[in-house]
């Protein structure tokens, strides 16, 4: 288990009291971890991503719905990928300050963004486009170039 996904997950989670979808949540952690890597809170190896044809994944995503601070609510949607809800169930302080504030300023400007676009945009990262469905990877320098 990576205790860093788990934790930032839930850190996104509390700030997106509604949720969000399954595809929505994979795109936000990896853009929130980007970001990190970006202002140099986190080094890109802490977090692996699987290239999915709606962009990248994190290892070990699948694992979240076991979390006991996570709860994945089931709803009915025409998109067969949108039926899964993440929604936080309990919250305690997973990081720092410093830590906490990025992570709140990264999600608050994905809010304007929508699904679709996140997926487009995660399709121009060079590692997805450079690696084939199924393969691992970790964010590069090439990466931190884009968006």
């Amino acid at each position: 288990m990576n205790q860093y996904l788990h934790n930032l997950a839930k850190e996104i989670l509390h700030n997106e009291p509604n949720g969000l979808s399954k595809v929505r949540f994979a795109k936000t952690i990896y853009f929130v971890h980007k970001g990190l890597v970006k202002k140099e809170l986190i080094q890109s190896d802490a977090m692996r991503f699987i290239r999915m044809p709606l962009g990248p994944v994190p290892v070990g995503f699948k694992e979240l719905h076991a979390d006991s601070g996570i709860i994945v609510k089931i709803t009915t949607s025409s998109l067969s990928y949108n039926t899964e809800t993440y929604l936080l169930k309990t919250y305690k302080e997973y990081f720092d300050r410093l830590h906490k504030e990025a992570i709140s300023s990264l999600v608050d400007k994905l809010k304007n963004i929508s699904t679709s676009e996140l997926v487009e945009i995660s399709h121009q990262e060079p590692s997805w486009f450079s690696n084939g469905n199924g393969s691992e990877f970790y964010i590069s320098k090439r990466d931190l170039k884009q968006y």
